[in-house]
């Protein structure tokens, strides 16, 4: 008779800094969705905050967090494009 093996649950922790975490939403976002832009506040800090306890469990969200976001976005042109319009 053969034995059935136990399945075990693997939890990988992985402490993702900002500039990361942003760079994931963007990611998730373009492969979920067919838009080719995604707005700040709208798109990625929504998702952001769908997915916070799941990503940072142990960091709780600052009053401003998602100025952080934006602020991410801004001061780092080498990695995000942004096209503004008035």
């Amino acid at each position: 008779m053969l034995r059935k093996k136990k399945k075990k649950k693997i939890k990988i922790k992985i402490k993702l800094i900002r500039v990361e975490l942003v760079h994931l939403s963007l990611y998730d976002l373009n492969q979920t969705t067919t838009q080719s832009f995604f707005r700040w506040k709208e798109d990625i800090c929504k998702w952001i905050e769908e997915y916070w306890d799941k990503l940072t469990p142990t960091k709780p969200k600052t009053p401003t967090w998602e100025n952080t976001v934006a602020s991410v976005l801004c001061s780092n042109t080498d990695r995000f494009d942004s096209i503004l319009f008035n």
